[in-house]
C-alpha cells in the first residue's frame, strides 16, 4: 500500500501543477481610449494559453527588405534594426499581445492578433517614415538650368509631344532641305519637353505638373543626364497629393536643398489632433533639447525663406515661410485628411524610420468570427470524439475502459498545462497534433489492456497478469512514443510556423500520454486490485453564377468559387493572370474582388473573413520545407530502428509510410481538397499514425522471433499481426470515430483535416498490415540477416503440435521450444 500512495502523491502533484498553470490570471494589455484615442495600460484576466491567429482571428505578415529600391548590403542587419522600429510601432498601434519577431537572418514576422484593418496594418508597418527640413530652391536655381536639361533630352531625341510627326510620306522620299532647316530653327525656339510640362508656382522652386503627365515629369527627371544637369545641391521632390487650381489638378514639383537642416532623428514627441482653427488634421511634435538648439539656429539664418516638410521623401503641404525662430515645437499640416490617419503618421513617427523599405512576401488575415466558429467547431466535435471513445473504451473493456478513460482525462489537464506552462501557442495544426496524441493515448491503454488480456489467457493470476502486460507492453510504446517525437523534434527544426505548432503539441501530447497511460493508469490498476482483487475483465443568399459572373467582369476570369459551410458564406480563389505576382498583384486581386462584390451583392452588405496571399517564395520555402522535414523524419526513423531493431525493419517502416504519403497527396488530388497549413498538419498526423502503427507490429514481430526460435519469419509476421489486429481496430476505430465526428460537425476550416484523417487513417492501417511486413520479408529475402529464418521459402511449415499439458494458449500461437517455469 505504501507504493501505492507514492504513486497517488505524484499524480496529486501533477495535478495540482496543472490546475495551477491553468489558473487565469492578470495580464496587461495596451489598448486605444475610445473617447481620447491615445494608448493606455489595461489589466485583463484569461487562461495562459495563446491562441493563434486561426484560432483568434487577426492579420499575419512576413516582411522582407525591398532590394528593388535599392541595394542593402546586409540585410540581415537592416532587418534587425526594422525590428525594433517595428515592434515600437506595434505597441502602440493599439493590438493586444502583438508577436514580432525574425525568422531566419532577413525575413520579418508580424502578428497582429484581433485586428481587423489589413490596409491600416500594412501602411503602419511598411511606412518607412523619415522625416526632414529642407529649404526650397530660393535662388531659382533649378530654373536657370532648365534650358540645360532640355537639351539634354532634345541631345536624345526625346522632343515635346507638340511637335507635329514627319508624314510617311516624307519620311519615305525625303523632305524640302530649306524646310528641314526650317524646322530645326523653329525647334530651337520653341520650349523643351521638360519646360513644357513644369508652371512656376506660387513659391521660390515650386513648380506645378498637370496630374495626368506627373509620371511622365518623374521618369525625365530620374533620366541620368538630366540628373547630371541639375544645380550641384539641390534635389527634387514630389507633393504629398495633387492640388486643384481652378477646374485642372495639378502636382507640385519641389526643388529644395540636398542639406536637411535637421531630421526626424531628433523627435521626442508626435501628437495627432485637429486644428481648432482650420479644423483640418494636424501632427504637431516637439524635438530633443540638441534638436532645438540645431532647429533654432538653422532657422535664423533662413528667416524669410521656405522649408519643406518632408515625409518619406514626400512633401507635407505647401512648404510655410519662416518668419522667426523656430525652437523644439513644431506641427505638420494634413489638409482635410481623416484623424485617424494622422495619429498613425504620429505613430510612426515617435516610432523612427525604418532602416530600409519592406515588403510584405506573405500575409493572412482571418477575421475574429471565423476563428470563434473554427473554435466552437473543433470543441463541439471534439467532445463528440471524445464521447465516442468513452463509449468504445468502457463498452469494449468495462471497468479497465474507465480507469484508462480516467486517465485520458488527467492526459488532457497535463498537455494543456504544458502548452500554458511553456507559453506555446495553440494553432488549427496544433490542435491536428492534439488529435494524434489522443489516438496515441488511447493507442497505449489498448495495447497495455491486450497484452493483460493475453497473459490472463495463459492461465496467470491478475496481479501477475496486470504487471506482466505492463511490462511485454512497454517496450512497444516506448518505440512507438520516441520514434514520433523523433519525428516532431525534425518538423519542429526544419518546419515553419504552423509545422512548428502542430510538432511542439504533438511532443507535449507525446509526453503527457506516456505519463498517463504508463504511470497513471497502473496506479489506478494497483488500487482497483487493492480494493477490488476478484477483477477479471480489463445575411442573403446570392446565386454563384452571379458572383462569377461579376468576376469576370473585372477580369478575374475562370476563379474558383465554392460555397462555404452556410449557403452565404463562399470562398473564392482567383488570380489576375501570370504576370499578378507579388504585393502588388495582390493588392489588385483584393481590389478586383471588392469591386466584384459591390457589383453582385452590393455595397456593405458583404463581409471579407478571411484573406490569404502566398507568395511564390514563400510558397516554394513551404514546400521545400514540408518535403525537407518529411524527408529527415524518415531517416531518423530508418537510423532508430536499426539501432532498435536492425536497418531491414527500418526500411520496411519508411516504404510504408510513403505509401501512405502518396496514397493521401493522391485522395487530396481527387477531393480537389486544397493544400493549407490545416492539410499539412493532416498529412504529418497520418505520417504520425502510420509510423506509430508499424512499430507496434515490429515491436511484436521482434518479441515473436525471440520467443518462437523454431518457427520460420513467414508464421512468425503471420502470428504477429493477428496478434496486434485486435490493438489496430479498437485504435484506429476509436480515432475514426473523432474524425468522422470532426467531418460532420466541425465547420470549413477543419472539416479538410477530418477528409484526410480519416483516409489516411485507413491507408496507414492497411499499410501496417499488407505492405509493411511483405515488404520486410521481401528484404530479408533479398538481403538476408540474423532474423530471415525460412524467408527464402517464402511458405509456412506446419504448426506444432500443441502440449499435452500447460496454460492454454491462443490457437494461432506456436509452442515455444521450452515451457516456461511456473510462477
Amino acid at each position: 500500500m505504501g507504493k501505492i500512495r507514492q504513486r497517488l502523491y505524484v499524480i496529486a502533484a501533477l495535478i495540482v501543477v496543472s490546475i495551477i498553470a491553468l489558473v487565469p490570471r492578470n495580464t496587461k494589455q495596451r489598448v486605444r481610449d475610445a473617447t481620447s484615442g491615445a494608448m493606455k495600460d489595461t489589466t485583463v484576466r484569461r487562461v495562459p494559453i495563446n491562441l493563434g491567429l486561426d484560432l483568434q482571428g487577426g492579420i499575419h505578415l512576413a516582411l522582407e527588405v525591398d532590394q528593388s529600391k535599392g541595394p542593402v548590403p546586409d540585410c540581415a542587419d537592416a532587418i534587425q534594426r526594422a525590428e525594433r522600429v517595428v515592434r515600437t510601432r506595434m505597441d502602440e498601434f493599439g493590438t493586444k499581445e502583438p508577436v514580432v519577431q525574425i525568422q531566419g537572418r532577413c525575413r520579418l514576422i508580424v502578428e497582429l492578433a484581433g485586428e481587423k484593418d489589413p490596409a491600416r496594418a500594412r501602411g503602419v508597418i511598411q511606412r518607412t517614415a523619415f522625416l526632414e527640413f529642407r529649404i526650397t530652391d530660393m535662388k531659382s536655381l533649378f530654373k536657370d538650368a532648365l534650358p540645360l536639361m532640355d537639351a539634354a533630352l532634345r541631345k536624345a531625341g526625346i522632343k515635346s509631344r507638340s511637335t507635329a510627326a514627319p508624314s510617311a510620306v516624307a519620311q519615305l522620299f525625303g523632305g524640302d532641305t530649306t524646310k528641314t532647316a526650317r524646322d530645326s530653327a523653329a525647334d530651337a525656339n520653341t520650349p523643351g519637353v521638360l519646360s513644357s510640362l513644369l508652371f512656376q508656382g506660387q513659391l521660390p522652386g515650386e513648380f506645378l505638373v498637370p496630374e495626368e503627365q506627373w509620371p511622365l515629369v518623374d521618369s525625365l527627371t530620374s533620366r541620368p543626364d538630366v540628373r547630371a544637369a541639375i544645380p550641384r545641391g539641390l534635389e527634387l521632390r514630389w507633393g504629398a497629393q495633387s492640388e486643384s487650381r481652378g477646374a485642372r489638378a495639378y502636382r507640385a514639383l519641389y526643388a529644395v536643398e540636398a542639406r536637411p537642416i535637421i531630421t526626424g532623428e531628433e523627435l521626442v514627441k508626435a501628437v495627432a489632433r485637429r486644428d481648432p482653427v482650420t479644423n483640418q488634421s494636424i501632427v504637431a511634435f516637439q524635438l530633443s533639447h540638441r534638436g532645438a538648439r540645431k532647429f533654432a539656429d538653422e532657422t535664423a539664418r533662413h528667416i524669410n525663406d521656405y522649408m519643406a516638410i518632408i515625409l518619406d521623401s514626400r512633401v507635407q503641404g505647401q512648404p510655410p515661410i519662416i518668419k522667426s525662430q523656430i525652437g523644439a515645437n513644431g506641427q505638420i499640416e494634413l489638409g482635410t485628411k481623416p484623424l485617424q490617419e494622422a495619429s498613425d503618421l504620429a505613430l510612426v513617427l515617435r516610432a523612427g524610420a525604418l532602416p530600409a523599405p519592406l515588403t510584405i512576401v506573405d500575409e493572412r488575415s482571418i477575421s475574429a468570427t471565423l476563428g470563434a466558429d473554427s473554435i466552437h467547431d473543433g470543441v463541439l466535435a471534439g467532445v463528440v470524439g471524445v464521447l465516442l471513445v468513452v463509449v468504445i473504451m468502457i463498452g469494449y473493456y468495462r471497468m479497465s475502459g474507465a480507469l484508462a478513460v480516467a486517465a485520458l482525462t488527467l492526459y488532457c489537464l497535463f498537455t494543456l498545462a504544458g502548452l500554458a506552462l511553456f507559453g506555446f501557442t495553440l494553432t488549427l495544426p496544433g490542435l491536428a497534433g492534439f488529435v494524434l496524441s489522443i489516438g496515441i493515448a488511447v493507442d497505449a491503454n489498448v495495447l497495455i489492456f491486450e497484452r493483460i488480456r493475453e497473459e490472463l489467457v495463459h492461465g496467470k493470476s491478475l496481479r501477475l497478469a496486470v504487471d506482466d502486460g505492463f511490462l511485454h507492453a512497454m517496450n512497444a510504446i516506448v518505440d512507438s512514443n520516441v520514434s514520433t517525437i523523433l519525428t516532431a523534434l525534425i518538423l519542429y527544426a526544419v518546419g515553419t510556423g504552423p509545422v512548428q505548432g502542430f510538432a511542439i503539441t504533438l511532443i507535449i501530447g507525446i509526453i503527457a500520454s506516456m505519463i498517463s497511460a504508463i504511470f497513471v493508469v497502473k496506479t489506478l490498476f494497483l488500487v482497483w486490485l487493492y480494493r477490488r482483487p476478484d477483477m477479471i475483465n480489463v445575411a442573403h443568399k446570392v446565386p454563384t453564377a452571379n458572383i462569377r459572373a461579376a468576376l469576370d467582369n473585372v477580369g478575374l476570369l475562370g476563379a474558383d468559387i465554392q460555397t462555404f459551410g452556410s449557403d452565404t458564406s463562399y470562398q473564392v480563389r482567383a488570380r489576375l493572370g501570370a504576370e499578378a505576382t507579388g504585393e502588388a498583384g495582390t493588392q489588385a486581386v483584393a481590389d478586383a474582388v471588392a469591386r466584384a462584390l459591390d457589383q453582385s451583392v452590393g455595397t456593405g452588405q458583404y463581409q471579407i473573413q478571411r484573406r490569404e496571399a502566398v507568395g511564390p517564395k514563400v510558397g516554394r520555402e513551404l514546400q521545400g520545407k514540408a518535403l525537407i522535414a518529411i524527408l529527415f523524419s524518415f531517416v531518423v526513423t530508418l537510423i532508430y530502428l536499426a539501432v532498435r531493431f536492425e536497418w531491414r525493419f527500418g526500411l520496411a517502416a519508411v516504404v510504408a509510410t510513403a505509401h501512405d504519403i502518396v496514397a493521401t497527396i493522391a485522395f487530396i488530388s481527387v477531393m480537389h481538397l486544397e493544400v493549407s497549413l490545416v492539410v499539412v498538419g493532416a498529412v504529418l498526423t497520418v505520417v504520425g499514425y502510420s509510423l506509430n502503427d508499424t512499430i507496434i507490429i515490429f515491436d511484436r514481430v521482434r518479441e515473436n522471433l525471440r520467443k518462437y526460435r523454431r518457427q520460420n519469419l513467414y508464421e512468425i509476421l503471420n502470428l504477429s499481426i493477428n496478434e496486434t489486429l485486435p490493438r489496430s481496430v479498437l485504435t484506429h476505430g476509436t480515432t475514426i470515430a473523432t474524425t468522422l465526428s470532426l467531418l460532420i460537425l466541425a465547420g470549413e476550416v477543419i472539416r479538410p483535416f477530418a477528409w484526410v484523417m480519416s483516409f489516411g487513417i485507413f491507408t496507414g492501417t492497411f499499410s501496417s498490415i499488407y505492405i509493411a511486413a511483405p515488404v520486410l520479408l521481401w528484404i530479408e529475402k533479398r538481403w538476408p540477416g540474423e532474423d530471415a529464418r525460412g524467408a527464402r521459402t517464402f511458405g509456412s511449415r506446419a504448426p506444432a503440435a500443441p502440449p499435452v499439458a500447460g496454460p492454454p494458449v491462443t490457437p494461432s500461437a506456436p509452442q515455444p521450444r521450452a515451457p516456461q517455469p511456473a510462477r
